[in-house]
């Protein structure tokens, strides 16, 4: 299946192809010289509607796209509006593609700053405490609350 920022391409590119009055066979032969997988999607399509298959048809053959992409170029098609369709459909994917940007930096943001926390943690335990521990002992003093802060600090 197509990512969304390749849904985005196939169906901005076609919005582009059928409003300037081209068929939907020629915006598909516009869409080879874009990315890897728009191409060979394109080229798939493009062969299944020589065929003798429709748009529609070759669109759920294809596996490459979901229900609702589907849906609205069957409902584009019989109303004679596919190009405001393909258009709706790339702002569709423009916002999905943008969702998933915005879900993935609040994932990794959590994450980073939990690897960081313990980064930190481990390196005063790992080298600081040491220090403190050598500066105290030759000035001979009590252990016990180095010691203590060391526990803490791996509980």
């Amino acid at each position: 299946m197509l990512s969304n920022n390749e849904k985005y391409i196939f169906t901005s590119e076609l919005a582009l192809a059928v409003s300037n009055g081209l068929q939907v066979e020629d915006g598909l032969k516009m869409l080879a010289g874009f990315d890897a997988n728009v191409s060979i999607c394109a080229k798939k399509l493009e062969d299944m509607m020589k065929k003798g298959s429709s748009f529609t048809d070759a669109l759920e053959e294809s596996k490459e796209f979901d229900e609702y992409m589907i849906q609205m170029v069957v409902v584009g098609q019989s109303i004679g509006n596919l190009d405001v369709v393909f258009k709706e459909l790339s702002t569709y994917y423009a916002r999905q593609k943008e969702l998933n940007y915005q879900i993935q930096d609040a994932i990794t943001y959590p994450f980073v700053l939990i690897l960081m926390m313990f980064v930190i943690v481990a390196t005063l335990i790992f080298k600081v405490f040491p220090i403190f521990e050598n500066i105290l002992s030759q000035m001979s003093m009590s252990l016990s609350l180095m010691y203590s802060a060391r526990i803490l600090s791996y509980i």
